[in-house]
This record gives structure tokens, sequence and C-alpha cells, in this order.
């Protein structure tokens, strides 16, 4: 059995209901259709520093990020005094969904900017406009991407193939 703590987030990994089995479940899918799958350590922002039962009452915990292979559009490395490779800034999109003034649902494009040391979120406009809704700083002090390659390339850091393409393409001849 997991430690007491654990047990909350094994039911709730990201933050909005989703257990470890199901989230898992996912990556896979997205492996197997896309070749790499990601996820990303995030932590909710807030003012201050927390006492442990405020953090506790407003659910203040690390959460995963599942990041689809298709909305990763951009990564920078940097090279470390032992001359590894550190992750040192990504960017992804997504989409989520907001009531309008009228109380309807409505689809916006965001921008999720993370680098070692800021967090910033930039929000498409009807218009198509771009501006930044929201910036702070990334208190986990990293980029947390891990990342899993189904078929790994050369084509360098976090890229790889649809592990299924040979077959597809076998099927269509």
């Amino acid at each position: 059995d997991p430690p007491k703590p654990l047990d909350a987030f094994l039911d709730d990994v990201d933050r909005a209901g989703t257990p470890l089995h199901a989230f898992a479940r996912s990556l896979f899918r997205s492996g197997c259709r896309y070749g790499p799958v990601h996820i990303l350590v995030d932590a909710p922002s807030f003012d201050g520093k927390p006492t442990v039962e405020e953090a506790r009452l407003l659910n203040l915990r690390p959460y995963f990020v599942q990041i689809s292979a298709r909305d990763l559009f951009y990564w920078r490395h940097e090279a470390t005094s032992d001359g590894t490779r550190q992750l040192v800034e990504i960017r992804y999109h997504y989409k989520a969904t907001e009531k309008d003034a009228e109380g309807n649902d409505v689809e916006v494009r965001r921008i999720r900017r993370l680098t070692r040391d800021a967090a910033e979120t930039w929000r498409q406009s009807e218009k198509g406009e771009w501006t930044k809704e929201s910036e702070g700083p990334n208190r986990l002090g990293r980029v947390a991407l891990h990342s899993g390659m189904f078929c790994p390339n050369d084509g360098g850091p976090l890229s790889s193939e649809a592990p299924f393409d040979d077959l597809a393409w076998a099927n269509l001849n």
C-alpha cells in the first residue's frame, strides 16, 4: 500500500479527478498513436507561503499534465557543467472550455510557457491575437517534463515516430 499522503494523489493525479490507472491508459493510447508521450509535473500558483493546513485545504500540490506530441511545439536544452543536457524551456498549446458573458460554453486556445524560473499562460482572443493572461514563478525550479518514446528516431531530443506508421501504410497498399 502507498503511504497515506499518496492516496489522494493516486485517485486524482491531474487535479481534475483522473485516477492514476486512467491517466496511464491515456498516455499509452497517445503513445501508440503519435510516438512520444509527455508528462509535465506542474504545481498551482499561489501567493505567499501557505501553511500545511492551507495547502491541504486548497489542494496546493503538484499534479500531472499530459501533453500530446502534437501539442508540445517548442523545447530548449542547455548543457550543464557535467556535460549533460538539461531541459530549460517548453511551450505547449491546449484548449479549455469557459463560460462567455451569456453563460454559454466557449472553447479558448492557450499557450503555456515554462522555464526553470517562470511560468506564463497566453490566451488567444476571438480575433486571433495572443495576450499574456498570467505569469509567475515556477516554484518547482525546473522544467519537470518526463517523456516516453515508443519509437525513438534520430530527430533529436523529445522526437520519435508513431509506432504503427509502417503497419498503417502496409494496410493501405
